[in-house]
């Protein structure tokens, strides 16, 4: 924690193995006898395998199979958005994979041929996953989110900083910070969360559509700070795209509404990608104008974060009981 001896300093760029991860802190070997703790937001995580080719199979050896989210998908010659594209898919075709690399798999076409397709553009389907899924899981009672599967999307990250504020506050960062008071809330409520991601990196967007949708996530709620080029606006907006979502994002907005004082904008539809090609229940909110100097004060302090999140909680839980029957 922030109270204890700093042991030393270490440098951008600099590599270490991870020894534990312990909530939002990480145990690094600083040399064979010294170890530190690093705030995991400081840093990215890295395989230090190399990035060859490996196969992928389920639990009983079987290799996994993937499906095509996206009409026009791109299959290429190799596991890179450079190179030749060898066949385009449409949503729903789907090819066995013969092995992995990064973030690609490769994939098994039907004239016998091999490509690649990114990981964030399919959805994995292995032994035993069903649609049906959700149908069997344990009764849930009130009050707790138990059996749910929630996905917390963290906006921008890494190169792409998001909105900076007047007073120099970046939406990359305190997203993250935020998101992370929520997913240990809704964990303690019994839900399984899945952050889109859990440090300073960047993910595409479709990718953080394609967890969602490879879960498959009884929620997706993506958090970001809002920003204009006039410094009056002020506010927080929870936004969402199709009918299906709506109902979410009215309750997640109620009960927001209640922990924090900001303008109450409303929630209304709003056309983001995440929204708009998520097929699960998903929701985008802006916490707050960073753009409007008074309020980027307030929005970046641990006591708002606090309170945002736990209003987006209360929601949460509320939205989930009214379907128990």
């Amino acid at each position: 924690d922030l109270t204890s001896k700093k042991v030393t300093q270490i440098k951008k760029g600099d590599r270490f193995k991870i020894l534990e991860k312990r909530n939002n802190w990480v145990n690094i070997a600083l040399s064979n006898k010294e170890s530190g703790w690093v705030y995991s937001f400081y840093g990215t995580y890295t395989d230090l395998a190399p990035t060859t080719t490996k196969q992928v199979k389920d639990k009983e050896g079987t290799l996994k199979t993937v499906t095509i989210v996206y009409n026009g998908t791109n299959l290429r010659s190799d596991a890179s958005t450079s190179s030749e594209v060898v066949y385009r898919a449409n949503a729903g075709e789907t090819f066995s994979t013969i092995g992995q690399t990064g973030d690609w798999y490769e994939v098994q076409l039907n004239d016998g041929k091999k490509a690649f397709v990114a990981n964030w553009v399919v959805s994995s389907n292995q032994k035993g996953v069903s649609s049906d899924a959700k149908d069997k899981k344990a009764p849930r009672k009130k009050g707790t989110l138990n059996g749910l599967t929630i996905v917390i999307d963290p906006g921008h990250g890494g190169n792409d900083h998001g909105t900076t504020g007047a007073r120099g506050t970046d939406e990359k960062g305190i997203a993250l910070q935020t998101s992370e008071l929520l997913s240990s809330k809704l964990r303690a409520a019994g839900a399984n969360v899945v952050m889109t991601r859990d440090s300073d990196v960047y993910v595409d967007l479709r990718k953080r559509v394609s967890i969602a949708h490879q879960l498959p996530a009884d929620a997706f709620i993506s958090i970001h700070y809002d920003a204009t080029d006039d410094s009056s606006i002020n506010g927080f907006t929870t936004y969402y795209m199709h009918g299906y979502q709506k109902n979410l994002a009215k309750a997640v907005h109620a009960g927001l509404s209640k922990k924090i004082s900001l303008r109450d904008r409303g929630s209304q539809p709003g056309n983001y990608l995440v929204l708009r090609e998520n097929r699960q229940e998903a929701i985008l909110i802006e916490l707050g104008f960073l753009s409007n100097p008074s309020e980027e004060r307030s929005v970046s302090t641990d006591q708002f974060r606090e309170q945002a999140s736990l209003g987006i909680y209360n929601g949460v839980v509320n939205y989930f009981d009214s379907k128990l029957k």
